[in-house]
């Protein structure tokens, strides 16, 4: 990608067809954001956006700050299905408190059977997981 506006576009596009997502962003000396889309046709994508990165970057580390949009591939029915039974069954009808974080954020986009969710800093440590860690755990889970 060329530029920020550029990715956003592409991301945006993408995101248009996503049935879930989810976004973490972070502040600190090298602000960014990532994330995972699984769209409405069952692929899965992983996104990734630095707003600067350092300025000698070795050539063993290029990987870790690049910017890109990848389809990963393409989920079969019972992977997609998976996310369906997810939706339906530990997010649909609930409600989720947001935690307090500062400097970062766990953003989990839900867009299904017309439930149109943005659930915000769900997140926890341990064994007490939120729902965006449950999500991300799904999702990492589909990307193997």
């Amino acid at each position: 990608m060329n530029n920020e506006k550029e990715f956003k576009e592409k991301l945006d596009k993408i995101m248009e067809n996503s049935i879930i997502a989810t976004k973490t962003w972070w502040g600190h000396e090298y602000p960014g954001y990532s994330g995972i889309i699984v769209t409405n046709n069952k692929e899965i994508y992983i996104y990734q956006y630095y707003f600067r990165v350092p300025k000698e970057v070795k050539e063993n580390e290029k990987e870790f700050w690049s910017t890109y949009i990848l389809k990963k591939k393409d989920l079969n029915d019972e992977e997609f299905q998976k996310i369906i039974m997810f939706i339906e069954c530990e997010i649909e009808n609930k409600q989720f408190t947001d935690k307090m974080i500062f400097d970062a954020g766990y953003d989990l986009f839900i867009n299904y059977n017309g439930l149109n969710m943005k659930i915000q800093n769900n997140k926890e440590h341990g064994d007490n997981l939120g729902i965006y860690d449950k999500a991300e755990m799904l999702l990492n889970e589909l990307l193997k």
